[in-house]
């Protein structure tokens, strides 16, 4: 509740709702007597700076943390854990909120909201301003609060519409603001594949008329050279403008390795010229004969990146199937299919070279210009088994059930299983059955916090970064000072067994950490604040192995006939691990961690070769001596853990330092070797993956990057190569040092 009223750190609170708080017993008792709906002033003052003082309105969220009372038994150094339990139900204002004019209802100020001629006006009326703050951690975000502007949809059933960045951690307590009335809201829905979220409040709650925005019909949009007028309402105001549609386009955002944004794919998006929003403007309305045709949307963006917020354009008949839903059902819309496949526009001319045949090109002329959609694939989502019919790189989209695809709209999700495809593949017509696999839903219904760990089901970001799942649980991130960080355990990680027990389920581990729990808990507590004095021993607790599987790097093969494969060090646990590795036919084989290297960041694990069936791998030949300034190279890797790219570029620089990885000292960085610097790679690649010439072999293995300078390091491979002639005869390289780490200074 603090935390999200921005109170800052450092702050000593002097008053709350008017009242002297000298003490934590104060405070306590004043948290006793509030209610949900009521919102504090709050009075701060620096705790260095007396004179800093500030005044703060916060208000009480409807759904929290359980509240605990954490008491330390000044005998004894424990800490006792009780509940305080605070009400939650509604109350009259309080005097302080009445005096501050917090949800005051002002009759002069809501008679202005009447109908009033033009689109300006209408909007103004439908525009409120939403604020979101998290729970907890959810979706990998910690304490994404958001703030923006959202649209009345349906004021009889309270639906508004907004953009998906405020809706980023699926927990928080929202609250929406009505000119001078503030009511409490929940969130309706997330859609999985296109930028926006529905919002829902109670009507009773707001006691004037909000007129309904008039939307076009499903089958209506804005072609290019339309005219048409935006109003984009910010927390600044409103503000008004004319623009033309200048272009239309397929929407693809950004992939960050290590941004856990949404990323958005198969939708296609138009331009305005002006483009009228300035950035971090949520949501906006195009308008074309008075009728609403588009929403001028802000799209969620990477901060690892630094990359500007992002306005785009889409038709609001995407928001008509969700919509229609929410009106006539109180559960989530249905759950959307996909074909795991990102689509591309493709001209006629290359559809041509590719296959298409004439025939088809002359009936697409005779379509309006807007259906004259060629799509072909572009990439590959997420790999399937061999066994299972897929599309390929390069294939070219004719005909869904036997209809003409005329948009992206229609391949872009299903409500079926399979679909019937007349695809181009090679330069051949075919009829394809392809099934179809559920799109992530970013509605989270379960979130499990135990042991300062926090999991729950895989969302969209893992699920677009991994190439197998190996149980339902992910672990995203845990809390300090709890015994997930004490025993320095690795977020992102899938949780597939707790205390002997298997886990596949957030169920699961909901069952297990039940029977994991110490019966004599309650006691110690109790105990605790007592001052009662403990022996070494009688404290409960106990230890519990956690199985759990890492999915962040890439390695090859440098001996298939005894198995060896070679990665970094940094992907080697020291502690107890298991690994697995996963080639290209997606079968699976258990690795035996062999060689961690005590000085430079690689390391050899062992597989066994008769494990695998119906693959053979080839081993990469390591090759230093071939490392030269100015040799073209690949890098080729699973980046950001999807399916293997190949990136290009050129070894600039030969006798630069080690990268310096990490900020702390306790973490492992590479010293005394030089490393090789690469630029031109529009990819990073990923942990471990080969750095290969033109004849195949590899000169380098891929360590670390500066994603905003789009450098590459590489290791060198001479001592790789003088390690692995002792790997082959199962020995432990014999290796040295000075105990001294050495920099290169050039003259």
């Amino acid at each position: 509740m603090f935390l999200n009223a921005d109170l800052g750190r450092r702050r000593v609170i002097t008053e709350i709702n008017y009242q002297p708080m000298p003490n934590m017993d104060a405070l306590i008792q004043l948290l006793q007597t509030l209610h949900y709906g009521n919102s504090l002033v709050v009075k701060v003052r620096d705790f260095k700076e007396p004179r800093d003082e500030a005044v703060i309105v916060v208000h009480f969220p409807q759904v929290a943390k359980p509240d605990v009372l954490f008491t330390r038994s000044l005998k004894t150094g424990f800490w006792s854990i009780e509940p305080l339990k605070l009400p939650r139900a509604y109350l009259p204002l309080s005097d302080a909120e009445a005096e501050l004019g917090v949800n005051k209802d002002d009759s002069e100020n809501n008679t202005a909201y009447t109908a009033v001629d033009g689109l300006a006006t209408r909007i103004q009326q439908c525009a409120v301003w939403i604020e979101a703050y998290p729970i907890c951690p959810a979706n990998g975000y910690n304490s994404a609060d958001a703030r923006g502007t959202g649209l009345v949809i349906d004021p009889q059933r309270g639906l508004i519409l907004c953009s998906s960045r405020l809706a980023k951690n699926p927990t928080s307590n929202i609250s929406i603001t009505f000119g001078d009335t503030r009511v409490s809201a929940t969130l309706a829905y997330i859609h999985p594949l296109y930028p926006f979220a529905f919002v829902k409040y109670d009507p009773a709650m707001v006691d004037y008329a909000i007129p309904a925005l008039e939307l076009s019909s499903t089958g209506t949009r804005l072609d290019v050279g339309d005219s048409v007028s935006i109003v984009t309402d910010t927390e600044a105001g409103l503000i008004c403008s004319t623009a033309a549609v200048s272009e239309r386009c397929l929407l693809s955002t950004y992939a960050c390795k290590w941004c856990l944004e949404q990323r958005f794919f198969n939708i296609e998006q138009f331009s305005l010229s002006p483009s009228p929003a300035p950035a971090g403007s949520n949501i906006g309305l195009v308008s074309s004969n008075g009728t609403i045709q588009g929403l001028w949307m802000c799209l969620p963006t990477c901060l690892h990146c630094n990359t500007v917020y992002k306005n785009v354009g889409i038709d609001v008949s995407l928001i008509w199937p969700s919509l229609k839903q929410l009106q006539t059902s109180e559960n989530i819309p249905t759950a959307l299919r996909v074909l795991d496949v990102e689509f591309n526009h493709q001209s006629l001319v290359k559809a041509r070279a590719l296959g298409v045949s004439d025939s088809y090109i002359q009936r697409l002329k005779k379509l309006p210009l807007a259906a004259q959609s060629i799509l072909n694939v572009n990439r590959i989502l997420r790999v399937r088994s061999p066994e299972t019919p897929s599309l390929e790189v390069g294939d070219i989209v004719l005909q869904v059930n036997n209809c003409h695809v005329k948009s992206i709209d229609e391949v872009a999700s299903f409500d079926c299983k399979e679909v019937e495809l007349l695809i181009v593949r090679k330069g051949q017509e075919m009829t394809v059955t392809i099934p179809t696999a559920p799109l992530c839903d970013p509605n989270i219904r379960k979130l499990v916090c135990w042991a300062g760990v926090y999991l729950q089901e895989p969302f969209h970001t893992v699920l677009h970064q991994s190439v197998r799942l190996a149980s339902n649980v992910y672990m995203f991130m845990y809390d300090a000072g709890t015994p997930a960080m004490a025993e320095s355990y690795h977020d992102n990680m899938f949780i597939v067994e707790m205390g002997e027990h298997a886990i596949s389920t957030l169920d699961d581990v909901v069952q297990v950490a039940r029977l994991l729990k110490d019966p004599k808990q309650a006691e110690f507590n109790a105990e605790v604040a007592a001052n009662k004095e403990f022996k070494s021993g009688t404290i409960p607790g106990r230890d519990v192995k956690i199985r759990a599987v890492l999915i962040n790097a890439t390695g090859f093969v440098v001996d298939a006939e005894n198995g060896i494969i070679l990665s970094n060090r940094h992907v080697m646990s020291a502690g107890p691990s298991f690994h697995k590795a996963t080639f290209f036919n997606n079968q699976e084989v258990f690795l035996q961690p062999f060689y961690y290297d005590p000085e430079h960041d690689f390391a050899f694990f062992r597989y066994n070769p008769a494990e695998l069936k119906g693959v053979t791998p080839r081993a990469i030949r390591l090759a230093p001596e071939k490392a030269r300034s100015g040799l073209e190279i690949r890098v080729v890797g699973f980046a950001a853990k999807e399916k293997m790219t190949v990136h290009q570029g050129e070894l600039s620089q030969l006798d630069r330092n080690a990268p310096a990885c990490y900020d702390d000292d306790d973490t492992y960085s590479d010293f005394n070797t030089f490393y090789y610097q690469a630029s031109g790679i529009s990819g990073s690649g990923s942990s471990g993956s080969p750095v290969v010439d033109i004849a195949g072999d590899a000169v380098a293995l891929k360590c670390s990057a500066n994603a905003s300078a789009s450098l590459n390091f590489f290791l060198p491979l001479q001592r790789v190569k003088y390690a692995l002639e002792y790997v082959r005869q199962g020995k432990i390289p014999p290796r040295g040092t000075l105990q001294a780490v050495f920099s290169h200074q050039p003259h």
